[in-house]
């Protein structure tokens, strides 16, 4: 069997059991479905974007669990990660993985993509829960972030934590255009961004995980 398919059929059983474990209804199985049909598309059209998904999901559940939130509040943001990506469906891969640097028409269009995902994940009746992370992980602590240029609390808890998370994979992955940082450098431009881009709490808790080892670079996904 083939990593990716090992990779898919893992997904889709954690994503199951987080579901069912939440509440075994009906309107679930609903969500199981969608999620996955939205992640299969993604997977299809650029697999490092899915596999980004993946581990931004797994770096934010260890977040949000180092953070004291709820149980039920933890296994959403989890699912938040696995679909905050999903509007690069309508970004073309030469852009997403243009090894040299982007044009600022192409970074424009890298800029819709939170819109995007919030348009998609409003089509499916049970994922409209699922939006504020995918629309908001581009928002900035100090207000200088995008589409909506929010700031401080008017970020919601979910995209406050998915915006570290999707940074540190960034950081901490082999990307076209760079190589990967250390935990060490990305625990220095956490810290340097702390108050700026991101909420210092949430960078906080993240380097709280990563010096105790709970965070490990490019998890497999799950």
């Amino acid at each position: 069997m083939n990593t990716p398919r090992k990779i898919s059929i893992v997904v889709f059983l954690l994503l199951s059991s987080f579901l069912s474990a939440l509440e075994p209804t009906k309107a679930r199985t609903g969500e199981i479905d969608q999620i996955w049909k939205a992640l299969n598309e993604l997977k299809a059209h650029d697999f490092s974007s899915f596999e980004h998904c993946c581990h931004v999901a797994s770096y934010a559940e260890i977040i949000a669990n180092n953070m004291g939130l709820k149980p039920e509040d933890v296994q959403e943001i989890y699912l938040e990660g696995m679909v905050h990506d999903i509007g690069k469906l309508d970004i073309p891969t030469s852009i997403l993985n243009k090894p040299g640097k982007l044009t600022p028409e192409e970074f424009g269009k890298i800029k819709t993509h939170p819109i995007i995902s919030e348009k998609i994940l409003s089509k499916y009746p049970f994922l409209k829960n699922l939006i504020k992370a995918a629309k908001e992980h581009h928002e900035r602590w100090d207000g200088k972030g995008y589409p909506r240029g929010i700031s401080g609390n008017q970020i919601s808890i979910e995209g406050r934590i998915i915006a570290v998370a999707d940074a540190f994979d960034v950081m901490t992955s082999k990307r076209p255009y760079g190589k990967p940082k250390s935990n060490e450098e990305a625990i220095l431009e956490l810290i340097d961004k702390k108050g700026t881009q991101f909420d210092p709490a949430v960078v906080d808790s993240t380097v709280l995980a990563i010096k105790s080892h709970k965070i490990v670079i490019q998890p497999a996904c799950k």
